[in-house]
C-alpha cells in the first residue's frame, strides 16, 4: 500500500450546467464514416471480421481483462436527451453481450483490479438543465458484477477516465486538482501525483491515464498539451521520465502490457481524432483512425475525447464512439497512394502542379511535388529536379486533392512533374505528368471607351490578354496631350492567362471642359504593349452666376410682384449683359443677346451667334 504523501481539501462544486452539460453531449454527439482497409508494415486496421459493436449509450472509457480478455465498457448516458443515467457493459472477446452492470450511475471510467478481476466504475456529477446528475465516486464492484463499496471522489470539471496498476491500485486524473490520484483497492487515496518536476510545469488539465507492464504511469495532459511518463522507484512517489509526445492534442492514452507499445488519441485543435502509436522506445510506427471519428463538440477539446484500450494477447485495440466502440487489429499496411493529374493555369512561365493522395487510413508524415524540364528528365528522370511540399498532409482514407503553384519556368519548353507521399507505411511516388509553358509573346491591349464622363471624373476601360505571360506591370496613362503625363496602376494586375481581362480604373481630380487623352499600358516578360489613345472632354462647369462681390454688382431694379412662372426670385443680381431666368428650377444669370442670335456653347464658353435664316425661297412664275 502507497503511503499518503499529500493531501489536501476537498474543493467546492461550483455549478457549471452549461460546460459539463456541453461535455456530456460531446461524448454521445458523434456519428461514424467507415475507413477502407489497406496493407506491408505493421500498423492497425479496423478488423476484418467484427470492426465494431452496437452499445446501449455513449460509451467513455474502456478497459480489458487481460486474464479473461472480456471488454468493460462505462456508458456515460443512455439517453442523454432526458437525462438518463448510464451504465457498465461487458462483452466477451467475441464482442457477445456478457452483462450490464451498476445501471443508475453516470460512469466515465472503467478498469479491472488484475488480481480479483472484479472492476471499478468512476462516476461524474453533471449539472444540467435536468438539475445535478450523477454523483462523484469511485465504485467498486466484484467480478461478477455485484457492488461491494464506493468512495467519494471531487467534483471534476471533465470526463475522466481510470486505470489499475498490477497491485489494484486505482489511478484517477482530477482536473480541478491538478493531479493523478491513487487509490487502493478499498478505495483509500494513498498518493497525489502533480508531476512537479515535469518539463513544462506540473499538471494543469490530466484527462487521461494508463499504465504498463512495470507500472510506469503515462498520462495524457491537456494543459499543457502533452503525453508523459512517470516511474515510481521502490514504492515510492513518481517522477517525470520522459515525453512521449507534446503539442498535437492529446486526449488519450493507453498501453499495450505486452508489447510496450504506447497509444495516444490526438485530436489537434479540438477536432480531427485519431490515434499515434509509438513503440516501446518512443518511435511513432503508425497513425490511423483519421476521418473515422467526426469532430467533438468544439470548445472542449481533449477532455471529452473518447478513450482507448487494449487486448496484451491479441493486441486488438478498442476506440468509443456514438453508440458503439471500434475493434482494430494489428496487421500490415500499405503506404498511400499518389496520383499526379493534368497541369492547370499554365503560362509562360509558371503552372499550376495538381495531384491527388490517399493516405489509405494512415496519416501521410511528408508530402511534395518534384518537376524539372523534359531534357534533364530523360537524362536524370527526378535525380535534379526541385522539390516543393504539398500545401497538407493527407489522412484518412479517401482522396485527397492536392496543388501548388511554380513559377521561375522557361517559355515554351516541356516539363515533367510528380508527387511523393510518405507514412508510416512506406513511401510511395506516383508516375510522371507532363506540360508544356506557352511561347514568349507580348501582352494584346486595347483601350476602351471612357465611362461615366463628369466635370472632375472618369472611368477609363480597357482589356489586356496576357497570352499566358507574367504581367509585371499595368497603368493608364492619362494627360491633356498624347505626353500624357499622369500613369495610373491597374490593382490586380492581370494574370498569366489567355483570355482577355477587362481593366477599369475610376479617375478624379479633373478639370471641368477640358480635353483628355489616356491609353492602357501592359509590360510582361515579353515585352510591353500599349492601346491606342482615347479622348474624352469632360463637362463644364454651371453658367456664372454673377461677381461675387456685391458692391461691384449694378443695383438692384425696384422690387414688384412677379407676372411669369419663370421670373426668378429679386434677391439674384445679374451684371450688365446678363439677365435672371429660372432655368430647371433654379434662378440663373443667362447672357442676352441681340435680336437676330442666339446663345451657343462653344469651347465651354456662352457665345452669342448668328441666327441662320429660316426663310424659304419660292421660285416665282414669270408673269
Amino acid at each position: 500500500m502507497r503511503k499518503a504523501w499529500r493531501q489536501g481539501t476537498r474543493p467546492s462544486r461550483v455549478d457549471r450546467p452549461t460546460r459539463l452539460a456541453a461535455l456530456l453531449a460531446a461524448v454521445i454527439s458523434l456519428t461514424a464514416v467507415l475507413a477502407s482497409p489497406a496493407w506491408g508494415s505493421l500498423g492497425y486496421e479496423l478488423d476484418a471480421t467484427k470492426p465494431s459493436r452496437a452499445l446501449g449509450g455513449g460509451p467513455k472509457g474502456l478497459a480489458v481483462d487481460q486474464s479473461s480478455q472480456d471488454i468493460y465498457v462505462a456508458i456515460v448516458s443512455t439517453n442523454p436527451s432526458t437525462g438518463a443515467p448510464g451504465r457498465i457493459e461487458r462483452f466477451n472477446s467475441d464482442l457477445s453481450a456478457d452483462g450490464i452492470f451498476a445501471a443508475g450511475g453516470f460512469y466515465t471510467g472503467v478498469a479491472v483490479n488484475p488480481l480479483t478481476h472484479g472492476f471499478y466504475g468512476a462516476q461524474v456529477e453533471i449539472h444540467t438543465s435536468f438539475g445535478n446528475l450523477g454523483t462523484p465516486q469511485l465504485d467498486r464492484f466484484t467480478s461478477a458484477g455485484a457492488l461491494s463499496g464506493s468512495s467519494a471522489l471531487d467534483y471534476n470539471d471533465s470526463l475522466p477516465s481510470i486505470a489499475t496498476d498490477s497491485a489494484g491500485n486505482v489511478f484517477f486524473p482530477s482536473v480541478t486538482r491538478h493531479s493523478v490520484q491513487v487509490f487502493d483497492s478499498a478505495g483509500v487515496l494513498q498518493e497525489e501525483i502533480t508531476c512537479g518536476g515535469c518539463p513544462g510545469g506540473s499538471f494543469g488539465k490530466p484527462g487521461s491515464v494508463a499504465l504498463d507492464s512495470a507500472d510506469n504511469l503515462y498520462v495524457a495532459d491537456a494543459a499543457p498539451d502533452r503525453v508523459v511518463k512517470l516511474t515510481s522507484s521502490g514504492g515510492g512517489p513518481y517522477s517525470y521520465a520522459s515525453t512521449i509526445q507534446s503539442g498535437r492534442g492529446a486526449g488519450a492514452v493507453a498501453v499495450d502490457l505486452s508489447s510496450g507499445d504506447v497509444l495516444v488519441g490526438d485530436m489537434p485543435n479540438g477536432g480531427n481524432y485519431h490515434i499515434v502509436a509509438y513503440s516501446s522506445s518512443g518511435t511513432q510506427f503508425d497513425d490511423f483512425g483519421a476521418g473515422l471519428f467526426p469532430d467533438i463538440v468544439a470548445g472542449y477539446g481533449s477532455l471529452s475525447a473518447y478513450q482507448i484500450a487494449i487486448n496484451a494477447t491479441t493486441h486488438k485495440v478498442y476506440v468509443g464512439e456514438l453508440n458503439k466502440f471500434y475493434v482494430f487489429e494489428k496487421v500490415t499496411i500499405d503506404p498511400p497512394s499518389a496520383t499526379a493529374n493534368f497541369a492547370t493555369a499554365v503560362g509562360q512561365l509558371d503552372a499550376t502542379l495538381n495531384a491527388s493522395v490517399n493516405a489509405n487510413g494512415h496519416a501521410v508524415l511528408e508530402c511534395e511535388f518534384e518537376y524539372t524540364d523534359e531534357a534533364d528528365f530523360l537524362a536524370n528522370e527526378f535525380a535534379n529536379a526541385t522539390a516543393l511540399p504539398c500545401p497538407q498532409k493527407p489522412d484518412g482514407s479517401s482522396s485527397t486533392p492536392l496543388k501548388v503553384r511554380v513559377a521561375g519556368l522557361s517559355p515554351a519548353t516541356d516539363y515533367r512533374y510528380r508527387v511523393t507521399a510518405t507514412s508510416n507505411a512506406g513511401s510511395v511516388s506516383s508516375s510522371s505528368s507532363n506540360f508544356e509553358t506557352f511561347p514568349a509573346v507580348p501582352p494584346t491591349v486595347t483601350t476602351g471607351s471612357p465611362q461615366e464622363v463628369g466635370q472632375s471624373a472618369a472611368t477609363l476601360t480597357g482589356t489586356v490578354n496576357p497570352h499566358g505571360g507574367s504581367v509585371s506591370d499595368c497603368h493608364f496613362e492619362l494627360g491633356k496631350s498624347l505626353s500624357y503625363g499622369t500613369s495610373l496602376p491597374c490593382s490586380p494586375l492581370p494574370g498569366p492567362v489567355t483570355a482577355a481581362v477587362a481593366e477599369v480604373l475610376k479617375t478624379s481630380g479633373l478639370m471641368p471642359g477640358t480635353v483628355y487623352h489616356y491609353r492602357l499600358v501592359v509590360s510582361s516578360n515579353a515585352g510591353t504593349a500599349a492601346g491606342g489613345d482615347i479622348t474624352f472632354t469632360t463637362l463644364s462647369t454651371p453658367l456664372d452666376p454673377g461677381p461675387k462681390d456685391p458692391e461691384s454688382a449694378p443695383p438692384a431694379p425696384t422690387p414688384r410682384a412677379a407676372t411669369h412662372p419663370t421670373e426668378p426670385p429679386q434677391g439674384l443680381r445679374c451684371r450688365d449683359g446678363f439677365r435672371r431666368q429660372r432655368i430647371g428650377g433654379k434662378p440663373r444669370c443667362v447672357k442676352i443677346c441681340k435680336r437676330g442670335f442666339r446663345r451657343k456653347l462653344v469651347q465651354g464658353k456662352v457665345r452669342c451667334v448668328k441666327k441662320r435664316s429660316s426663310r424659304r425661297r419660292h421660285n416665282r412664275a414669270p408673269r
